[in-house]
Order: structure tokens, then sequence, then C-alpha cells
């Protein structure tokens, strides 16, 4: 083999993909066609597809131009689409900032809160007072009393049997909140010493300043005659407003109650009376574990012989009794005056 063919084979046996292509040597084109032939045929595709796709030929220099000149065009179409959307977003931006001004502009303000000062309440809470007690008429007092449209009756009852007479506020009222069955009412103390009604006003305060009397407390009204069920000797139950008092030691067992075991004894009061009746629960009933729980504020050895708890009860005398003092406490229908 010739020189000049291990020259070619030398090259030819170092071509590898995406390397450079071989340079032929400048010779004659008839040395070019037998160094051709003479190439091995198992590298003759590869390499004449690196020589085509390689050489500098005027195709691949317009393809070049063509692509730069569509590489141009689409940047070109590219920096529009991004003006054409930066100018739609700043119209978008505008109008919603137009929007956000005009709904600025029709927002309403938020609503001043209404609701009244302690001391507000106070002065409307003192002017209620005043005029109830100076109030010479049934209509007049009632327009200042609760649930008046239940109490009126019983009102025109009273005065019926007790005259309404105007009376005069103290110059300084004193109060103190108390808690009632359906929120917080105010004991004031509102009348002159010289006055013979209750020294307490119990007074209902609404959120708006409005304010009411407890007619009822206020006169301790009595649902039933006590002096009337007394002389009748009622079998039949009758309401009361009262006072009562554990009395099972030093109370009094006898007649129809003689029973130590069996009754449980109470003394009864009226306010504003020295008047009494012994009324007796059957131990153990419902009733008798009502009123010991009631007195025992739930615990069976906090037991004040002493003490006094204002209640609503009902009371009856037994068949044929035989004591005047000695009846049956039916039931009892709440702790406290309060309606």
């Amino acid at each position: 083999m010739s020189e000049q063919e291990d020259s070619v084979k030398k090259v030819v046996h170092r071509i590898e993909p995406k390397q450079q292509p071989i340079v032929l040597s400048n010779t004659s084109s008839s040395q070019k066609h037998e160094e051709l032939s003479n190439l091995p045929k198992t590298v003759n595709a590869q390499y004449f597809q690196q020589q085509v796709s390689n050489e500098d030929h005027v195709e691949n220099e317009w393809g070049k131009e063509a692509s730069e000149v569509q590489s141009g065009r689409r940047n070109l179409l590219a920096g529009v689409l991004v003006l054409a959307a930066f100018f739609l977003g700043c119209v978008v931006w505008a109008l919603l900032l137009v929007n956000s001004a005009e709904e600025v502009v029709e927002a309403k303000p938020a609503p001043v809160s209404t609701a009244l000062s302690y001391n507000e309440k106070l002065e409307l809470r003192n002017a209620t007072i005043v005029a109830y007690l100076r109030a010479g008429t049934l209509q007049e007092k009632a327009l200042y009393v609760r649930n008046c449209e239940r109490v009126l009756p019983l009102m025109d009852a009273y005065y019926k049997k007790f005259p309404l007479e105007p009376e005069k506020a103290r110059n300084s009222i004193v109060e103190s909140p108390v808690m009632g069955k359906e929120g917080v009412l105010w004991r004031v103390v509102a009348r002159q010493k010289s006055s013979q009604g209750s020294q307490y006003l119990l007074v209902e305060t609404q959120e708006d300043g409005t304010s009411r009397v407890d007619w009822e407390t206020d006169v301790i009204y009595q649902p039933s005659d006590w002096n009337a069920f007394k002389a009748a000797k009622s079998t039949e139950a009758h309401e009361f407003r009262a006072k009562v008092q554990i009395a099972q030691l030093d109370g009094f067992h006898g007649f129809e109650f003689s029973e130590y075991n069996r009754f449980r004894c109470f003394r009864v009061t009226l306010p504003g009376s020295d008047d009494y009746l012994w009324a007796y629960t059957e131990i153990g009933s419902a009733e008798d574990m009502k009123m010991v729980s009631m007195i025992t504020a739930g615990g069976r050895r906090n037991i004040n012989t002493k003490r006094a708890f204002p209640v609503m009860l009902e009371l009856r005398y037994p068949e044929n009794g035989q004591s005047a003092r000695c009846v049956h406490l039916s039931r009892l229908v709440q702790a406290g005056w309060l309606h």
C-alpha cells in the first residue's frame, strides 16, 4: 500500500462524530478521485455526512440568513406581544383603581353605637323612680311598672283597699345591683325615712335606658288574703309571699303533725307582721327536699335556724284541723318574691 493511502487511513480512523471534518490535501482532481476510491467503504457514509453538513456551501449560508431573519421576526413579534400585555395590564390596573375609588366613595360609614353609658342609664333610672313615687293615680303609676299588663288588675284591686298617695323621693338615691331571673336589677333606696312603704325598690333597666319598678315586691303584694285564710281554715291551697325558717328542733309538733320523725316543721311569717303559722312537709317528699335544698343551699349540714328566707309558697289547712296555726306546706312556688 502506498504512503498516501496510509496517510488517508490514519486520518479516517481518527474520525469521530462531532469532530472537525478531514481537510484533504490540495491535490489534483485525479488524485482526489483515486483517494476517494480507495477509502474504506465502512466510513464513506459517515464521512460524507460530515463533509456535507459542515462545509461552507451557499445553501448553508442562505439557510443561516433565513433562520436569522425568522429569528428576528420572532423576536420582534415577542416584543410586540410583551408591549401589548404591558399596556393591557396598565389598562386593567387603571380600571381596578377607578372601581376601588368608586367603592370608597359609595361606602357607607359604620353605624354609630347607640349604647348608653352607665351615667346616662342612671339618670334615666332615677327619673323613673321619682315619677313612680310621685304618681297620684293608678294610670299614672302604671306607666312605670314592670309587667304592666299582668300587674294592672292587681294594682286596681290593691288600691281599692289601700288608697294611693303620692310620695317624695330622697335627695340622694342609693342603689346596688342584684341578680334577677332574667338579668340584673337594681335595688334602690329611694323613699324618705318617714315613708311607710318598703325600704327598697327593685328596678329593671333596659339597654335603651327604659326603667321599670317591680310593683309587687314594692307593696309585697299578697295573692291571697292571709286573715281570711286563717279565719276560714281553708283546706284549699292559698299562695302567699312570706318568710320561712326551719324549726324542726325548736318548733311545734302537735295535733295532726305530732309525729316528729314524719313531719318537718317550718315557721312562716308575713313581712311586717308578727303573726305566724307552723307549716309542715312530710320528710323525704319532693316538697320537703326542695325546702331543705333551698334553706341549706344544697348542703344538708349548712342549716341556719335563725335565717328567714323570702319565698312564695302555698299553704292549706288539714281536713278537720284542730289547730289554727298548723298547716300543710303544699308547694314551694319559688324562692324570693320577684315574679
